[in-house]
């Protein structure tokens, strides 16, 4: 999960440098979310500007200065002081409506640009002449990717009413045939959520399904698996 994180703080500061921000002498500060602190290896990542797979980064690493890009750990209340302060001039966050908007009201005071980001229940939506078995396929990558952790992830469908039980079914087979496993391993497709808070959030929202909601697969905790994994 960490390491997806960083993958979405680069293409931000990816785009600083497109525009020229660096060689005018502007730098970037990174907040991590919260819980990214309980995985050590998202800082060493991040401090370390990545190794191996994130060459790009450590390519920064190799050409930029000192300081030029920064990552600082904190809660809310850093961020809110990051964003307050007179000296950025952007601020760019991935996260909620209710952070978006708390960031763009904060922003908007001395007209900082803002870059939002923000979660949603877009629906993929099938039509009754669709490809049942492509668009099974393709909206269980979308939907289980990164264990569903993804602002762009696929969590609603509307289909069509011709389509509509057929499509549930195959949908329900993706999920069945998921393979569920550590994010090293290449065949898997669905890993742990971050953290036992997180796993408790997602299990909820099973606890609490309304009456005529019906099950076709999963929900339910992974055993023999160190970590927090749902099915």
């Amino acid at each position: 999960y960490g390491t997806h994180a960083l993958e979405l703080c680069q293409q931000v500061f990816i785009e600083i440098l497109a525009a020229g921000g660096v060689k005018d002498g502007d730098a970037a500060a990174l907040l991590p979310e919260p819980d990214h602190g309980r995985l050590g290896g998202f800082h060493r990542i991040c401090l370390t500007f990545g190794r191996g797979k994130h060459g790009h980064i450590e390519l920064l690493a190799e050409h930029l200065p000192p300081g030029v890009f920064n990552v600082i750990a904190g809660d809310r209340d850093t961020g809110r002081a990051l964003v307050e302060h007179p000296i950025p001039q952007m601020v760019s966050i991935t996260g909620s409506v209710r952070a978006g908007m708390e960031v763009a009201g904060s922003a908007a005071r001395d007209l900082k640009r803002v870059h939002l980001e923000l979660g949603g229940k877009a629906p993929v939506v099938v039509f009754d002449d669709a490809d049942l078995e492509a668009a099974a396929e393709a909206i269980a990558v979308a939907g289980y990717f990164n264990a569903g952790q993804d602002c762009t992830a696929a969590t609603r469908v509307l289909a069509g009413p011709g389509i509509h039980d057929d499509f549930v079914a195959a949908l329900a087979e993706q999920a069945r045939g998921a393979k569920v496993g550590l994010p090293d391993d290449p065949d898997a497709l669905l890993g742990p959520v971050n953290n036992v808070n997180q796993l408790s959030h997602v299990s909820g929202f099973v606890d609490r399904l309304p009456d005529h909601t019906r099950v076709s697969a999963g929900v339910a905790r992974v055993e023999g698996l160190d970590g927090f994994y749902y099915q």
